[in-house]
C-alpha cells in the first residue's frame, strides 16, 4: 500500500520536527512510504542536517522529495500542489508537531476500504484531553475509535487519511481539494464542509481510528506578538468564511470589522490593509503568491 505523506516545516530543522522524528520510528512493514519535506521557511534548512535526516529515511526505506520556499507559503496551495503530483493510495498532510505512534500507518493500511480517516487528536502531554474528531451534529469528540457519518464529522486537517477516490469525487464537483481561498485558518473547516456536501449526494465512508498527539495552538502559551498574529490571522479567516460560505456580503463584513477597529483589536496598517484585501477580494493576502520551485 503506497502513502504519500506530506510534512510542512516552518522555523524548525528536521531534528526538531517531532513529525518527522516519529515517522523515522514508525512500523512501516506494509507501507511504501513517500515523504515530501516541505520547508516554509523562514530559512532554508541547513544542508548537514537535511542530508543526515535523508540518510536516515533512507535507510527506513523512505523515499524523500524536498521542497524549499521560504514565504510562508498558503497551506491551501502547498496540499494541493503537493497532492497533484502524486497518485498514491492515501494522501496525509501533517504539520511539523504532531506525535505519530509507531502503528500509525499501518493502521491507515488496515482501513483502506475507507474513503477518509482521522485519526483521534489529543492534546500534546494530556493523554485524557481529545479535541478532534468533532461531532457537529451532537457537539461532542469522537473518543472512541469507530466509523463515522461523513456528513456530521468535522477535524484538523493535520494526520487525516484521504483516499484517492475521494479526491476523485472532489474533481467530478469541480472543486479544489483544499479551498485556496484561506492560507492557515479556515483550511480544515473549508475541508470539511465541502465533505459534508459531497456526502450528501455519495455515500462516503469515513472513519475514526489510530491516535496523535497534537500540539494544538489554542493551548499553546505564546508572546503577545506572536499571540496578536495569531488573533489576525484568525480574523482573516472569520471574514473569508462568511464571505464565501455564508454568503455574507462584503457590506456586511465592514459593520462587522468596525466594532473591533474601534476597539483597537487591529494595531497595525498592514493587518488593517490584509483585512480590506480580504473583503475585496474574498481570499488571503497570501492567496495571490504561487508556487515557484526556484525559490
Amino acid at each position: 500500500m503506497q502513502l504519500s505523506i506530506l510534512v510542512v516545516l516552518y522555523n524548525s530543522s528536521c531534528q526538531q520536527s517531532e513529525t518527522l522524528q516519529s515517522i523515522l520510528q514508525a512500523d512501516l512493514t506494509q507501507i511504501d512510504l513517500k515523504l515530501i519535506i516541505w520547508n516554509n521557511g523562514p530559512h532554508l534548512l541547513d544542508n548537514t542536517q537535511l542530508a543526515n535526516y535523508l540518510t536516515q529515511a533512507s535507510d527506513k526505506g523512505i523515499a524523500v522529495n524536498t521542497y524549499q520556499d521560504i514565504r510562508n507559503l498558503s497551506l491551501s496551495k502547498i496540499y494541493n500542489f503537493i497532492l497533484q503530483q502524486q497518485d498514491a493510495d492515501f494522501f496525509i498532510p501533517l504539520d511539523q508537531d504532531t506525535q505519530l505512534t509507531k502503528d500509525f500507518f499501518n493502521t491507515i493500511a488496515q482501513h483502506r476500504d475507507l474513503d477518509l480517516i482521522l485519526p483521534i487528536v489529543y492534546a500534546e502531554g494530556q493523554d485524557n484531553l481529545v479535541k478532534f474528531p468533532f461531532n457537529t451534529k451532537t457537539k461532542q469528540p469522537i473518543l472512541e475509535q469507530q466509523q463515522v457519518d461523513a456528513r456530521t464529522i468535522t477535524s484538523v486537517t493535520s494526520a487525516m487519511a484521504i483516499s484517492k477516490r475521494l479526491v476523485d469525487l472532489f474533481k467530478q464537483h469541480k472543486l479544489t481539494v483544499f479551498d485556496e481561498s484561506f492560507a492557515f485558518y479556515g483550511v480544515d473547516t473549508a475541508f470539511f464542509y465541502n465533505i459534508h456536501q459531497i456526502a450528501k449526494q455519495h455515500t462516503l465512508s469515513c472513519g475514526c481510528f489510530g491516535r496523535i498527539e497534537h500540539s494544538l495552538s489554542t493551548y499553546v502559551q505564546e508572546n503577545k506578538q506572536a499571540s496578536y498574529r495569531r488573533s489576525i490571522e484568525f480574523l482573516y479567516y472569520a471574514i473569508l468564511y462568511r464571505l464565501n460560505y455564508k454568503n455574507k456580503s462584503r457590506f456586511s463584513m465592514l459593520f462587522f470589522l468596525l466594532p473591533r477597529l474601534l476597539k483597537g483589536r487591529i494595531k497595525d496598517l498592514t493587518s488593517l490593509k490584509n483585512v480590506l484585501y480580504c473583503i475585496t477580494y474574498k481570499k488571503h493576502p497570501r492567496a495571490s503568491l504561487t508556487i515557484d520551485l526556484n525559490q
